[in-house]
């Protein structure tokens, strides 16, 4: 997993505008819903990261297999040892620390442009956040190994993923809040297993 990951930010590295615009693009993105949020309601900091991850690794998975297939490697990776499947999911911890460290960097950021967005951190037992962690990692894996068979299959489905992320955005609760059942009510009741 430190080789996918040495040769991801090498990867970063190599590409360094992209890369650049990629971050610049990210922060305006993460700081402006914070701003949204200024001095109106709070923001659930624990949901929108679990937004942020799932959606942004997800991406970073498909862009880079779309580069793969596009240049001709992808015709490499059928042919090693692993299969391609086993190598995005190791490819999963690149991902994450990138991301994290944008999420970070964007907190950051709001903080020195005067946001003043409540951060809550919901209440949980051990039960109830060993729970809640399973189910976000089932489902985070089952969307993303379906992104990776829907990227293998069709070469590119990158403006399907923009569609699911900003119908994801506003209607699964984690972000911003709806008048309906959603995901994020149904975290809500996980993460109070246990605490009464």
């Amino acid at each position: 997993m430190f080789n996918e990951l040495k040769r991801y930010f090498y990867y970063r590295k190599q590409y360094k505008f992209d890369s650049l615009c990629d971050a610049i693009y990210t922060l305006i993105f993460i700081v402006g819903i914070i701003m949204i949020f200024s001095g109106q309601t709070s923001l659930n900091i624990l949901y929108f990261y679990i937004y942020f991850l799932v959606t942004n690794i997800t991406l970073l998975a498909n862009e880079e297999l779309e580069y793969e297939i596009r240049t001709s490697q992808y015709d490499n990776l059928i042919t090693s040892k692993y299969k391609v499947k086993r190598i995005y999911l190791r490819r999963i911890v690149a991902y994450l620390v990138w991301s994290s460290i944008l999420f970070i960097i964007s907190l950051f950021v709001s903080n020195v442009f005067g946001s003043s967005t409540h951060f809550v951190f919901p209440k949980m037992s051990i039960f109830g956040a060993i729970v809640f962690v399973s189910i976000n990692l089932v489902l985070f894996l089952v969307f993303y190994m379906g992104v990776i068979k829907l990227t293998e299959k069709f070469k590119r489905v990158s403006v399907l993923l923009n569609f699911l992320n900003t119908i994801f955005l506003f209607y699964s609760g984690l972000v911003f809040p709806t008048s309906f059942e959603t995901f994020a009510d149904m975290l809500n009741k996980i993460l109070s297993l246990g605490n009464n």
